[in-house]
């Protein structure tokens, strides 16, 4: 795996991040059970983060498909499986509804930057059965569901951002094989560029992921350009 973050902008994160975000629909129907006003990707990502780490009450369904949407939105396929999710019969979504609590619950408080664990806990995850995260290879969702539960220690294996550092093999993010491999590299990346990721209200893990996301679409664009 490859470093792409020399000499990158971190100045002009968020704004670069925001320009590549304009599929994000504040007002989606995924996103009426919050009952917080989102006007962004980033902004649905900081409640997303408080509410998964929240002591106050259980989730509910409500958080989970926000979650989902936030992943899911750029893909028009995925998002028509979140509808049909959504369109399920109460009980079925009642169902759903306790498996996603006892799920959350089911977490430990804290973990460390141990590869091993964060693998047990993907492993886990699967026994609960959630729409999104059942197959053994969903480990782009389930991913995102350790890193709001762990947001400075779990980063999210991206097909894009696994682009950036140089993985480009098919369904290289849904081998487990490669996140043994990536998420101590992307520890190692926030090390190396630890100097510029003060300042920001994202965790360095989180900032990395971003950043990486960024290059990837920059050399999307410049590809199709070229192709033009």
């Amino acid at each position: 795996m490859r470093d792409p973050l020399v000499g990158f902008a971190w100045d002009a994160l968020h704004e670069r991040y925001d320009a590549m975000c304009s599929r994000f629909q504040p007002h989606s129907p995924h996103l009426e059970g919050l009952g917080a006003q989102v006007r962004s990707d980033r902004a649905l990502y900081h409640v997303l983060c408080s509410r998964f780490r929240s002591s106050e009450r259980l989730p509910g369904l409500e958080l989970y498909e926000a979650m989902l949407y936030w992943k899911l939105y750029a893909i028009p396929q995925a998002l028509g499986n979140l509808r049909s999710f959504i369109r399920a019969n109460q009980e079925q979504r009642a169902h759903a509804a306790g498996r996603f609590a006892a799920l959350v619950a089911a977490m430990p408080s804290a973990i460390e930057r141990d590869v091993d664990e964060i693998v047990r806990l993907i492993e886990h995850i699967g026994s609960f059965d959630l729409p999104g995260m059942k197959s053994p290879t969903a480990l782009p969702m389930r991913t995102t569901f350790l890193h709001f539960r762990y947001p400075t220690v779990v980063p999210i294996l991206d097909r894009m951002v696994l682009q950036a550092v140089g993985v480009c093999e098919d369904d290289a993010n849904h081998d487990i094989r490669v996140l043994r491999e990536y998420v101590p590299f992307a520890w190692d990346l926030a090390e190396r560029h630890l100097s510029a990721l003060s300042g920001f209200a994202e965790s360095q893990v989180r900032l990395i992921d971003m950043a990486l996301w960024i290059v990837r679409g920059q050399e999307r664009h410049r590809l199709r350009g070229c192709a033009a």
